[in-house]
């Protein structure tokens, strides 16, 4: 059986035709689409969204789980039972439509003057957050509602206590080997031979600070008790708006082919 070819021309001519009989339906539903995606923007519920770069010293894949349970709780309307664990009114929750969460670059968050962020960058997981919701209010309770959820978790609070426990035994071993390098600096400017030195240097001493580096740091962990940092606070709540000629242009396209598809049913 020989195959008809299509004729690209006369289907188009056709086309053309189609269109220039039924032009006014369909100028009238491409008008009454523009209108209905103008007066949706108008009726339409604001909604607001605010974001953050957190991380965290917990396992990559312990964390990344705790906040997947927190996006699932959030975004399938589970409120009541987040707001039992961080411990506030479900009523706080109910406006939040929607989180999610994906890598940074590590690059566009690094602050200029965080002379420790540095030191947790190659042990900590960092994860850029954003919120999506119907109110302000919810918004900016963020960084509470993360931070009970973190830190009101048993299992959390006793990692917590055993990372400081592990701290404080590093801690005593950093001190007993700065307590001697002191001891071998003093011992050294006050030999005759020396008396006009400003410092001891010898090679080992680039480790001697690094040591120093890590005391301050392991101090500072210490005195924090963080499970969670904020490298970029969540930001102020934005109003998430649409451009209004995307929405005409989408509402009245929509409507020019449902013309299109009534007039090929001969529906009407």
């Amino acid at each position: 059986m020989e195959k008809k070819e299509v004729d690209l021309t006369d289907l188009t001519s056709k086309f053309i035709l189609y269109f220039k009989k039924h032009f006014w339906f369909f100028l009238i539903m491409f008008i009454i689409g523009s209108a209905s995606g103008i007066l949706y923007n108008k009726l339409k519920k604001p909604e607001y969204s605010s974001d953050a770069v957190i991380s965290s010293w917990l396992d990559e894949h312990l964390f990344i789980k705790l906040l997947s349970s927190f996006q699932n709780q959030v975004n399938n309307g589970n409120y009541e039972y987040l707001a039992n664990i961080i411990e506030v009114s479900s009523e706080d929750l109910k406006s939040i439509n929607s989180m999610e969460f994906f890598l940074p670059d590590i690059e566009q968050i690094k602050p200029i003057h965080d002379a420790s962020f540095s030191e947790i960058t190659g042990t900590h997981t960092f994860l850029s957050v954003e919120f999506k919701a119907s109110d302000k209010t919810s918004l900016v309770k963020l960084e509470e509602f993360f931070h009970n959820y973190f830190h009101n978790n048993p299992n959390l609070q006793r990692l917590l206590k055993q990372r400081n426990e592990l701290f404080h035994e590093i801690l005593a071993e950093v001190n007993y080997i700065i307590e001697n390098q002191k001891n071998l600096n003093e011992s050294f400017l006050s030999s005759s031979k020396h008396n006009n030195s400003f410092i001891y240097i010898e090679p080992g001493m680039i480790e001697y600070i690094e040591v120093v580096k890590l005391r301050n740091f392991l101090v500072s962990e210490m005195d924090n008790e963080k499970i969670i940092y904020y490298h970029q606070s969540f930001s102020a709540p934005v109003e998430i708006k649409m451009s209004m000629f995307l929405l005409i242009l989408v509402f009245g396209f929509g409507f020019l082919f449902a013309g299109m598809i009534i007039k090929t049913l001969k529906i009407f």
